[in-house]
């Protein structure tokens, strides 16, 4: 009872828990929305202080189906509706609302002015200046240091990149289910490889029902360890990882088929939260998209033959259904040996595994990045290591 009767409309108090602290701190985003506008003077805001008209955000931003007008998605600044005031019924925000298209009343100064407004924001002259009231901004951002570095030139970023103040700390980018479910692939995938190159008659290690056997039971054990995978990727939002991105494909190809004998450096500095780089994003979503599916379909089809089996047209089926699930199969055994191969690349074998089984590694921080860590999971960071 006691909430129902507290709903009342928006305050400032309202408004502000989120639009003046956004960006990471107080007048950080904006420069002129701040915790100054909870009880700005006549000098700060003159519509919104005690001593004037006392306004609330609400009054100018009205909404309709929940869509503000003067927000980021809805950035008219004319007001097409008519003057009116502050609070009625209808979908303005702007000065015109109120000052109408004509403010400037007076002699030939003024009409000059009024021609103004069709070209010149009111802004442009009535707020000459921004972070009024004591409160700071950031007045310079250093996208480089974002965390996702996405550049339209990525070799330029790269060197961007390099330049940039950076700290080395062991944070720990694979947690526990990601390296469970990666060794548990790894061994499945094996046996899988091992069986169904007997099943094909390309070895006769093991007898042939044994390798059926062992091939079924590793084929349902992969899938349901593919679900419960697929399950916490997107719970976890970790699927984000695997987008591929157009942007630094060619230089990353390149490296790979050329710089990488040459000793060049990776055009690709690995982001906690860009672990892969381009084209290792686009090798996983092409896995785990078309190759993946295309094994479970027509393993599932080549279990349940029996129950589908109408004749002589279900051989020609079945017939298809082997040569795609070969073809798969072939796809992601090639893709496991040149995984292994990219391994023993690089730093070495050895550090390319470690955060596979530690679940640390080392990779470089913005100053930004570092502290967002230890204010928000400092679990995930190791204790910096005392100079030497």
């Amino acid at each position: 009872m006691k909430s129902a009767q507290s709903v009342g409309l928006p305050t400032r108090e309202n408004c502000g828990q989120c639009h003046f602290f956004g960006g990471g701190g107080d007048n950080v985003k904006h420069g002129d929305l701040s915790s100054v506008l909870y009880d700005p003077d006549i000098h700060t805001d003159v519509h919104m202080s005690k001593d004037s008209a006392n306004m609330v955000c609400s009054d100018c931003h009205r909404e309709e189906s929940h869509s503000w007008a003067g927000s980021r998605y809805l950035m008219d600044a004319k007001d097409t509706v008519g003057l009116g005031h502050p609070g009625e019924e209808r979908f303005s925000a702007s000065c015109e609302s109120c000052h109408s298209d004509n403010p400037h009343e007076g002699d030939l100064m003024a009409i000059k002015l009024n021609d103004h407004v069709d070209k010149v924001a009111c802004q442009t002259c009535h707020i000459p200046e921004f972070a009024r009231g004591g409160v700071a901004t950031k007045t310079y951002w250093d996208w480089s240091t974002a965390g996702r570095h996405r550049p339209r030139h990525f070799a330029a970023r790269h060197t961007q990149m390099r330049d940039t103040p950076m700290t080395k700390r062991i944070v720990k980018v694979c947690p526990r289910f990601e390296r469970l479910w990666h060794w548990t692939q790894a061994l499945l995938i094996a046996v899988l490889m091992f069986t169904g190159l007997r099943v094909s008659g390309v070895h006769a290690l093991i007898p042939f029902g044994s390798a059926v056997m062992l091939h079924t039971l590793a084929a349902l054990t992969l899938l349901v360890v593919w679900i419960f995978a697929t399950f916490w990727l997107f719970t976890t939002g970790t699927w984000r990882q695997f987008l591929p991105k157009v942007e630094g494909m060619l230089a990353t190809a390149r490296y790979y088929a050329y710089g990488i004998f040459k000793g060049e450096e990776a055009p690709y500095q690995k982001q906690y939260w860009r672990k892969h780089n381009p084209l290792q994003a686009a090798t996983y979503f092409g896995l785990k998209w078309f190759v993946f599916p295309a094994i479970w379909v027509t393993g599932i089809l080549y279990l349940t033959y029996n129950f589908w089996d109408s004749g002589s047209d279900s051989t020609l089926v079945l017939a298809v259904v082997r040569n795609i699930h070969l073809l798969a199969a072939y796809v992601i055994f090639a893709f496991v040996i040149a995984h292994v191969y990219l391994l023993t690349t690089g730093h070495g074998f050895r550090n390319h595994v470690r955060p596979m089984v530690t679940g640390y590694e080392e990779i470089d921080l913005t100053p930004e990045q570092e502290a967002y860590f230890e204010a928000n999971t400092p679990d995930r960071l190791k204790p910096l290591e005392p100079a030497q």
